[in-house]
């Protein structure tokens, strides 16, 4: 936890603007139009380098666990995953799968993943809300439902971390925090649903979880 609150959004380590930006043309990212940028004021971070971001963080953990369910050495050990949401699932229109007035192709730009985390491609936000917390799901570029397809490896493999253990409940947790804010989107709505029905489902199985809005990162106990 605290390697991760040490790091860096990428708005404060890269900047807000693509001017001079080296990092920029290193990954070969399409270039923004004046729609694509939103900042609520100069001393905030935009939204410039919103890509993958909970897709891909749920690809990569369905891939750690099913590595780890399929390691002899690792399966007696216990798991714990603690995921903390804070506003709604967001993909840049730009490079995602779907058509706005901020986007002229449903053609998604390709962004994998890092090879400790399965190298999936991601070309879509796959689950983006309204601001009325309504979910809407999009295909990929390979005209698949990856947040479905997502959802349900990850439970999968949860499920095949709990079978491998004489006492799920304890040894296979999962913990969800929405992290409330001063957002204009019903954030108790959309983490309710993401909640409850868009990631974690442990009816079929025994592994303990758990999800509540949270107003600081303080209120979590480990």
């Amino acid at each position: 936890m605290r390697t991760i609150l040490s790091l860096d959004m990428a708005g404060e380590k890269f900047g807000n603007s693509i001017k001079n930006n080296k990092r920029w043309k290193e990954l070969n990212l399409a270039k923004p139009s004046q729609l694509d940028l939103f900042q609520t004021n100069k001393n905030t971070p935009s939204n410039l380098y919103a890509g993958t971001e909970m897709l891909g963080a749920l690809e990569g953990l369905e891939f750690l666990l099913n590595k780890k369910a399929s390691n002899p050495s690792l399966q007696t050990q216990s798991t714990t995953v603690a995921m903390v949401m804070d506003g709604r699932p967001e993909r840049r229109s730009w490079w995602d799968t779907r058509t706005d007035t901020a986007s002229d192709s449903i053609t998604g730009q390709v962004i994998p993943l890092p090879k400790s985390l399965g190298q999936e491609a991601i070309t879509t936000s796959g689950l983006l809300y309204d601001t009325k917390g309504n979910p809407h799901f999009f295909k990929n570029n390979q005209g698949q439902w990856q947040w479905k397809e997502m959802q349900k490896d990850l439970n999968t493999a949860l499920d095949r971390l709990a079978d491998q253990s004489t006492n799920p409940t304890s040894d296979v947790q999962v913990n969800l925090y929405g992290l409330g804010d001063t957002s204009n989107a019903s954030l108790d709505k959309i983490y309710q649903d993401l909640a409850s029905n868009q990631i974690f489902d442990n009816s079929s199985s025994s592994w303990s979880y758990a999800h509540q809005t949270i107003q600081s990162l303080g209120d979590i106990n480990f």
